[in-house]
Protein backbone atom coordinates (compact mmCIF):
# COMPACT_ATOMS: atom_id res chain seq x y z
CA UNK A 1 0.00 0.00 0.00
CA UNK A 2 1.20 3.43 -0.72
CA UNK A 3 1.39 5.92 1.64
CA UNK A 4 2.31 9.60 1.27
CA UNK A 5 5.21 11.28 4.01
CA UNK A 6 3.92 11.19 7.72
CA UNK A 7 5.26 13.78 10.38
CA UNK A 8 7.22 11.12 12.76
CA UNK A 9 4.51 10.24 15.71
CA UNK A 10 5.54 11.17 19.01
CA UNK A 11 6.73 8.32 20.92
CA UNK A 12 4.03 7.63 23.55
CA UNK A 13 7.26 5.53 25.43
CA UNK A 14 9.00 8.53 25.42
CA UNK A 15 6.62 10.34 27.79
CA UNK A 16 6.49 7.74 30.13
CA UNK A 17 10.22 7.22 30.20
CA UNK A 18 11.02 11.03 30.89
CA UNK A 19 8.67 10.81 33.92
CA UNK A 20 11.15 8.13 35.29
CA UNK A 21 13.72 11.09 35.66
CA UNK A 22 11.95 13.24 38.27
CA UNK A 23 14.40 15.46 39.80
CA UNK A 24 15.98 16.96 36.60
CA UNK A 25 19.39 19.28 37.20
CA UNK A 26 22.01 21.19 35.15
CA UNK A 27 24.78 19.93 33.13
CA UNK A 28 27.52 17.61 34.70
CA UNK A 29 29.78 15.39 34.35
CA UNK A 30 28.28 11.42 33.86
CA UNK A 31 30.43 8.68 33.03
CA UNK A 32 27.39 6.14 31.88
CA UNK A 33 25.14 6.77 30.08
CA UNK A 34 22.24 8.89 30.44
CA UNK A 35 19.25 6.77 28.08
CA UNK A 36 19.59 3.63 26.15
CA UNK A 37 17.42 3.89 22.65
CA UNK A 38 17.65 -0.14 20.69
CA UNK A 39 20.58 -0.73 22.79
CA UNK A 40 22.36 2.17 21.75
CA UNK A 41 24.05 4.24 24.70
CA UNK A 42 23.59 7.97 24.86
CA UNK A 43 26.26 9.86 26.73
CA UNK A 44 25.72 13.40 28.18
CA UNK A 45 27.59 15.30 25.18
CA UNK A 46 25.46 13.53 22.50
CA UNK A 47 22.38 14.49 24.62
CA UNK A 48 22.94 18.10 25.27
CA UNK A 49 24.38 18.57 21.50
CA UNK A 50 20.25 17.23 20.31
CA UNK A 51 18.96 19.39 23.40
CA UNK A 52 20.75 22.37 22.46
CA UNK A 53 18.24 21.99 19.32
CA UNK A 54 15.34 22.11 21.00
CA UNK A 55 15.66 24.82 23.28
CA UNK A 56 14.64 27.28 21.63
CA UNK A 57 11.24 25.45 20.62
CA UNK A 58 10.46 24.46 24.18
CA UNK A 59 11.01 28.76 25.77
CA UNK A 60 8.98 29.75 22.78
CA UNK A 61 6.69 27.12 23.51
CA UNK A 62 6.46 28.44 27.13
CA UNK A 63 6.41 31.79 26.13
CA UNK A 64 3.59 31.67 23.68
CA UNK A 65 1.52 29.32 25.86
CA UNK A 66 1.69 30.72 29.20
CA UNK A 67 3.25 34.36 28.82
CA UNK A 68 6.25 32.57 30.74
CA UNK A 69 9.44 34.77 30.74
CA UNK A 70 13.07 33.37 30.13
CA UNK A 71 15.09 34.07 33.21
CA UNK A 72 16.70 32.32 36.56
CA UNK A 73 14.03 29.46 37.35
CA UNK A 74 12.55 29.30 34.27
CA UNK A 75 13.50 25.62 34.01
CA UNK A 76 12.32 24.71 37.48
CA UNK A 77 8.86 26.23 37.46
CA UNK A 78 5.68 24.64 36.54
CA UNK A 79 3.22 26.10 34.01
CA UNK A 80 -0.36 24.73 34.95
CA UNK A 81 1.42 21.67 35.95
CA UNK A 82 3.54 21.76 32.39
CA UNK A 83 7.51 21.97 33.42
CA UNK A 84 9.94 23.79 30.89
CA UNK A 85 12.34 20.81 31.69
CA UNK A 86 10.15 17.91 31.39
CA UNK A 87 8.83 19.26 27.83
CA UNK A 88 12.40 19.77 26.71
CA UNK A 89 13.60 16.19 27.79
CA UNK A 90 10.28 15.20 25.76
CA UNK A 91 11.13 16.77 22.73
CA UNK A 92 14.99 15.70 23.21
CA UNK A 93 14.39 12.23 24.24
CA UNK A 94 12.13 11.66 20.87
CA UNK A 95 15.11 13.48 18.39
CA UNK A 96 17.62 11.46 20.02
CA UNK A 97 15.05 8.17 19.00
CA UNK A 98 14.89 9.19 15.41
CA UNK A 99 18.14 9.58 14.74
CA UNK A 100 18.96 6.38 16.38
CA UNK A 101 16.21 4.20 14.29
CA UNK A 102 18.07 6.61 11.40
CA UNK A 103 21.47 5.16 11.91
CA UNK A 104 19.89 1.62 12.43
CA UNK A 105 18.46 1.64 8.98
CA UNK A 106 22.17 2.46 7.70
CA UNK A 107 24.07 0.51 9.69
CA UNK A 108 22.08 -2.87 8.06
CA UNK A 109 23.33 -1.79 4.74
CA UNK A 110 26.99 -0.73 5.88
CA UNK A 111 26.13 3.08 5.31
CA UNK A 112 26.59 4.82 8.66
CA UNK A 113 29.99 6.09 8.06
CA UNK A 114 30.51 6.29 12.04
CA UNK A 115 30.19 3.74 15.22
CA UNK A 116 29.66 6.30 18.46
CA UNK A 117 28.93 9.57 18.80
CA UNK A 118 33.02 10.22 20.19
CA UNK A 119 33.77 8.35 16.58
CA UNK A 120 31.33 11.10 14.68
CA UNK A 121 33.15 14.28 16.82
CA UNK A 122 36.56 12.74 15.99
CA UNK A 123 35.41 12.79 12.08
CA UNK A 124 33.98 16.21 12.18
CA UNK A 125 37.26 17.52 13.77
CA UNK A 126 39.07 15.60 10.53
CA UNK A 127 36.69 16.76 8.20
CA UNK A 128 37.48 20.77 9.12
CA UNK A 129 40.93 20.48 9.59
CA UNK A 130 40.96 19.12 6.03
CA UNK A 131 39.03 21.99 4.54
CA UNK A 132 41.18 24.33 6.72
CA UNK A 133 44.27 23.42 5.26
CA UNK A 134 42.62 23.49 1.91
CA UNK A 135 41.48 26.71 1.86
CA UNK A 136 44.62 27.29 2.72
CA UNK A 137 45.91 26.00 -0.15
CA UNK A 138 44.57 27.37 -2.37
CA UNK A 139 42.24 24.41 -3.31
CA UNK A 140 38.04 24.95 -4.34
CA UNK A 141 35.91 22.99 -1.52
CA UNK A 142 32.20 22.56 -1.83
CA UNK A 143 30.10 24.05 1.12
CA UNK A 144 31.24 25.48 4.28
CA UNK A 145 34.88 25.92 5.29
CA UNK A 146 34.05 24.61 8.49
CA UNK A 147 30.72 22.84 9.61
CA UNK A 148 29.13 22.89 13.05
CA UNK A 149 29.04 19.96 15.13
CA UNK A 150 25.01 19.10 14.22
CA UNK A 151 25.59 20.64 10.39
CA UNK A 152 28.10 18.12 9.75
CA UNK A 153 25.33 15.13 11.54
CA UNK A 154 22.89 16.66 9.60
CA UNK A 155 24.57 16.11 6.31
CA UNK A 156 26.23 12.50 6.81
CA UNK A 157 22.72 11.62 7.95
CA UNK A 158 20.97 12.72 4.92
CA UNK A 159 23.57 11.91 2.33
CA UNK A 160 23.23 8.40 3.99
CA UNK A 161 19.50 8.44 4.04
CA UNK A 162 19.63 9.32 0.38
CA UNK A 163 21.85 6.21 -0.97
CA UNK A 164 19.69 3.80 1.35
CA UNK A 165 16.87 4.99 -0.43
CA UNK A 166 18.31 4.38 -3.61
CA UNK A 167 19.18 0.44 -2.25
CA UNK A 168 15.86 -0.16 -1.24
CA UNK A 169 14.57 0.44 -4.48
CA UNK A 170 17.91 -1.18 -5.89
CA UNK A 171 16.86 -4.69 -4.22
CA UNK A 172 13.06 -4.20 -3.93
CA UNK A 173 12.68 -3.11 -0.85
CA UNK A 174 10.66 -0.94 -2.26
CA UNK A 175 8.46 -2.03 -4.99
CA UNK A 176 8.74 1.14 -8.17
CA UNK A 177 7.68 0.16 -11.18
CA UNK A 178 4.60 2.61 -13.79
CA UNK A 179 1.78 0.53 -12.07
CA UNK A 180 3.00 1.55 -8.66
CA UNK A 181 3.82 5.24 -9.55
CA UNK A 182 0.18 5.55 -11.51
CA UNK A 183 -1.47 4.44 -8.42
CA UNK A 184 0.40 5.94 -6.17
CA UNK A 185 -0.74 9.11 -8.36
CA UNK A 186 -3.73 8.56 -8.52
CA UNK A 187 -4.69 8.14 -4.43
CA UNK A 188 -2.23 11.39 -4.82
CA UNK A 189 -3.01 13.49 -7.37
CA UNK A 190 -2.23 16.78 -5.00
CA UNK A 191 1.26 16.05 -5.25
CA UNK A 192 1.62 17.30 -8.68
CA UNK A 193 0.48 20.87 -9.65
CA UNK A 194 -2.18 20.09 -12.99
CA UNK A 195 -2.67 23.33 -14.71
CA UNK A 196 -6.31 24.31 -14.48
CA UNK A 197 -8.98 24.41 -16.27
CA UNK A 198 -10.33 27.95 -18.26
CA UNK A 199 -13.19 29.03 -16.09
CA UNK A 200 -15.62 31.93 -17.42
CA UNK A 201 -17.97 33.93 -14.44
CA UNK A 202 -20.55 36.07 -14.72
CA UNK A 203 -20.16 38.07 -11.59
CA UNK A 204 -21.71 40.70 -9.14
CA UNK A 205 -19.75 42.49 -6.59
CA UNK A 206 -21.14 44.49 -3.94
CA UNK A 207 -17.90 46.79 -2.33
CA UNK A 208 -17.59 48.08 0.64
CA UNK A 209 -13.86 49.20 0.38
CA UNK A 210 -13.60 52.36 -1.71
CA UNK A 211 -11.36 52.41 -5.00
CA UNK A 212 -8.53 54.42 -2.30
CA UNK A 213 -8.52 51.66 -0.04
CA UNK A 214 -10.73 53.62 2.79
CA UNK A 215 -13.56 52.17 4.62
CA UNK A 216 -16.05 54.16 5.94
CA UNK A 217 -18.79 53.51 8.67
CA UNK A 218 -21.40 50.86 8.05
CA UNK A 219 -19.91 50.42 4.42
CA UNK A 220 -19.59 46.61 5.55
CA UNK A 221 -22.67 46.09 6.37
CA UNK A 222 -24.85 48.48 3.71
CA UNK A 223 -22.66 46.20 0.77
CA UNK A 224 -23.59 42.84 2.57
CA UNK A 225 -27.23 43.99 2.69
CA UNK A 226 -27.21 44.96 -1.09
CA UNK A 227 -25.35 40.97 -1.66
CA UNK A 228 -28.52 39.81 0.49
CA UNK A 229 -30.94 41.97 -1.75
CA UNK A 230 -29.36 40.67 -5.35
CA UNK A 231 -29.12 36.98 -4.07
CA UNK A 232 -33.03 37.19 -2.88
CA UNK A 233 -33.67 38.61 -6.62
CA UNK A 234 -31.43 36.07 -7.97
CA UNK A 235 -33.34 32.88 -6.16
CA UNK A 236 -36.76 34.37 -7.13
CA UNK A 237 -35.51 34.73 -10.72
CA UNK A 238 -37.18 38.09 -10.98
CA UNK A 239 -34.49 39.10 -13.05
CA UNK A 240 -31.37 38.35 -15.28
CA UNK A 241 -28.00 38.66 -13.25
CA UNK A 242 -26.65 41.49 -16.04
CA UNK A 243 -29.35 43.67 -14.78
CA UNK A 244 -29.07 43.08 -11.27
CA UNK A 245 -27.25 46.56 -10.71
CA UNK A 246 -30.51 48.42 -12.13
CA UNK A 247 -32.32 47.22 -8.97
CA UNK A 248 -29.53 47.07 -6.39
CA UNK A 249 -27.78 50.34 -6.42
CA UNK A 250 -24.52 49.14 -4.85
CA UNK A 251 -24.28 45.86 -7.10
CA UNK A 252 -21.85 45.94 -10.18
CA UNK A 253 -21.41 43.60 -12.44
CA UNK A 254 -18.45 41.87 -14.57
CA UNK A 255 -17.24 38.74 -16.17
CA UNK A 256 -14.52 36.86 -14.90
CA UNK A 257 -11.92 34.54 -16.39
CA UNK A 258 -9.75 32.72 -14.26
CA UNK A 259 -7.16 30.27 -16.75
CA UNK A 260 -3.67 28.91 -15.87
CA UNK A 261 -1.73 31.73 -16.36
CA UNK A 262 -3.68 33.70 -13.84
CA UNK A 263 -4.32 31.12 -11.91
CA UNK A 264 -1.85 32.90 -9.08
CA UNK A 265 -2.89 36.19 -8.97
CA UNK A 266 -6.62 34.69 -9.23
CA UNK A 267 -5.96 33.21 -6.20
CA UNK A 268 -4.04 35.47 -4.08
CA UNK A 269 -6.95 38.80 -5.07
CA UNK A 270 -10.03 36.50 -4.79
CA UNK A 271 -9.28 33.29 -3.23
CA UNK A 272 -13.09 32.19 -2.83
CA UNK A 273 -14.44 32.87 -5.25
CA UNK A 274 -11.36 30.90 -7.33
CA UNK A 275 -11.38 27.86 -4.83
CA UNK A 276 -15.46 28.13 -5.10
CA UNK A 277 -14.90 27.80 -9.44
CA UNK A 278 -12.47 25.07 -9.54
CA UNK A 279 -15.63 23.00 -8.01
CA UNK A 280 -18.28 24.22 -9.25
CA UNK A 281 -20.47 23.00 -12.65
CA UNK A 282 -21.75 24.93 -15.29
CA UNK A 283 -24.82 27.16 -14.03
CA UNK A 284 -24.37 26.96 -10.86
CA UNK A 285 -24.85 30.25 -8.79
CA UNK A 286 -22.38 31.10 -5.32
CA UNK A 287 -23.71 31.90 -2.12
CA UNK A 288 -22.27 35.70 -0.93
CA UNK A 289 -18.87 35.26 -0.89
CA UNK A 290 -16.23 37.90 0.33
CA UNK A 291 -13.18 39.07 -1.58
CA UNK A 292 -10.86 41.59 -1.90
CA UNK A 293 -13.24 44.48 -0.35
CA UNK A 294 -16.29 43.17 -1.33
CA UNK A 295 -19.25 40.21 -1.19
CA UNK A 296 -19.54 38.42 -4.62
CA UNK A 297 -22.32 36.58 -5.96
CA UNK A 298 -20.65 34.52 -9.00
CA UNK A 299 -22.53 31.82 -11.66
CA UNK A 300 -19.80 29.87 -13.46
CA UNK A 301 -21.09 30.00 -17.30
CA UNK A 302 -18.61 28.00 -18.78
CA UNK A 303 -15.72 25.42 -18.30
CA UNK A 304 -12.85 24.45 -21.06
CA UNK A 305 -10.89 21.43 -19.55
CA UNK A 306 -7.36 21.78 -20.26
CA UNK A 307 -4.99 18.79 -21.26
CA UNK A 308 -3.41 17.33 -17.70
CA UNK A 309 0.44 16.87 -17.91
CA UNK A 310 1.11 13.01 -19.52
CA UNK A 311 2.39 10.90 -17.23
CA UNK A 312 5.78 10.71 -19.12
CA UNK A 313 6.18 14.01 -18.18
CA UNK A 314 6.25 13.84 -14.58
CA UNK A 315 7.02 10.32 -14.11
CA UNK A 316 10.16 11.35 -12.10
CA UNK A 317 8.98 13.43 -9.65
CA UNK A 318 6.54 11.14 -8.69
CA UNK A 319 8.87 8.47 -8.62
CA UNK A 320 10.72 10.76 -5.91
CA UNK A 321 8.02 11.65 -3.98
CA UNK A 322 6.58 8.15 -4.08
CA UNK A 323 9.80 6.64 -2.74
CA UNK A 324 9.62 9.25 0.23
CA UNK A 325 6.52 8.10 0.98
CA UNK A 326 7.96 4.46 1.18
CA UNK A 327 11.04 5.26 3.07
CA UNK A 328 8.65 7.35 5.90
CA UNK A 329 6.26 4.29 5.93
CA UNK A 330 9.46 2.05 6.22
CA UNK A 331 10.78 4.48 9.03
CA UNK A 332 7.26 4.96 11.17
CA UNK A 333 7.44 1.37 11.04
CA UNK A 334 10.85 0.90 12.75
CA UNK A 335 10.05 3.78 14.83
CA UNK A 336 7.10 2.58 16.18
CA UNK A 337 9.20 -0.79 17.61
CA UNK A 338 11.60 1.27 19.49
CA UNK A 339 12.73 0.39 22.73
CA UNK A 340 13.62 3.07 25.34
CA UNK A 341 15.16 3.59 28.70
CA UNK A 342 16.39 6.45 30.65
CA UNK A 343 19.67 5.12 32.45
CA UNK A 344 20.22 8.54 34.29
CA UNK A 345 18.25 9.76 37.93
CA UNK A 346 18.75 12.97 36.04
CA UNK A 347 18.79 14.74 32.85
CA UNK A 348 20.32 17.76 32.11
CA UNK A 349 18.84 21.17 31.39
CA UNK A 350 20.62 24.08 30.44
CA UNK A 351 22.16 27.05 32.41
CA UNK A 352 20.53 30.58 32.13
Amino acid sequence: MMRLKESAKKCMACGVLVLMATALISCSHQSKPLLTINGREIFENEYEAVMQQNVAQTVQHFQTVYGAQYMENFWETEYQKESPAEYLSQVTIQALTQYVVQENLLAEYDLLPFHTYDDFLKQWKLENARREEAVQAGKVIYGPVSYEEWEYYQYLLANGLEELKRIYVQKGVIQQDEEALRKFLQNHPEIVSQPIDTIRLNALSCPYVADDGTLTMNSRERAYKAAEEARDLLQKNLVSMERIPDFVQQAEYCDLTFNNETARTDSLLTPQVFQWAQNAEKNDISDILEDNGAYWIVRLSCREATAQKPFEEIEDYVSVKYVEAEFNWIFQQALDRVQIHVDADALPVPKI
